[in-house]
């Protein structure tokens, strides 16, 4: 079989707007909740290993966490497990120099409270794929990044990765947000310490952003070049 070769790839547009500093095909981006698939893609292959079940309940691996009783697998995985997200879970990020959070400690930050029994509808929640983080965690033994690394990335010889923070700097596409967006303001209310290490300057009605990763890896913790 031959091998795939790239034709072309080319960026567009700015990936910093105050410097007119040009996007390239060597640019990285967050990717946030694209990180969501490569979680699936983790418990789907420790379910395909025999280490998880998909319709087994969430406390037979998590027993310390009992407010996930009744919850299977397969309602994380389709977001009907009827949970209800936190904002401060899914909105914590960390600085360079300071070291990630664990799928445990990030978890930390959801109340895990219901808002409907599970098995109902879709709801798109980011505590459903908090909490598969540390299950991949939990039940491999390794850390959910390593594990994320060794068995999903590796062998897609991608180069994704967890480490924006401090690493790549020239290379990353800097972060905005519009200077009346709504989720400014919660962060404002809700993390003011957070919102005053995050923003910086305002340009051209957005607000640019410092480097930051988010709390929760497994939500949205990978960048790359798109």
């Amino acid at each position: 079989m031959d091998r795939e070769i790239l034709l072309w790839s080319q960026g567009f547009g700015l990936a910093d707007i105050e410097t007119s500093r040009p996007a390239r095909e060597s640019t990285v981006y967050h990717l946030f909740s694209g990180t969501k698939i490569f979680t699936a893609a983790a418990v789907l292959r420790l379910v395909e290993n025999g280490a998880l079940d998909l319709d087994a309940e969430t406390t037979s691996y998590l027993p310390d966490l009992p407010q996930l009783d009744g919850i299977k697998l397969r309602e994380l995985l389709g977001h009907s497990s009827g949970l209800k997200d936190t904002l401060r879970g899914f909105m914590a990020v960390y600085f360079p120099g300071e070291d990630p959070p664990t799928t445990a400690q990030a978890l930390k930050g959801y109340k895990l409270q219901s808002g409907g029994g599970p098995g109902g509808k879709a709801q798109y929640r980011n505590v459903n794929y908090a909490i598969l983080g540390e299950l991949v965690s939990r039940v491999s033994g390794l850390a959910y990044p390593d594990y994320v690394r060794q068995h999903i990335l590796a062998p897609l010889a991608s180069e994704a990765d967890f480490e924006a923070v401090g690493k790549r700097t020239e290379e990353m596409a800097t972060g905005y947000i519009g200077r009346w967006d709504p989720t400014r303001l919660m962060l404002r209310l809700v993390m003011p310490t957070v919102s005053r290490r995050l923003y910086r300057e305002q340009t051209k009605g957005l607000v640019a952003l410092n480097d930051y990763n988010l709390a929760t890896q497994a939500i949205g913790g990978l960048v790359d070049k798109i």
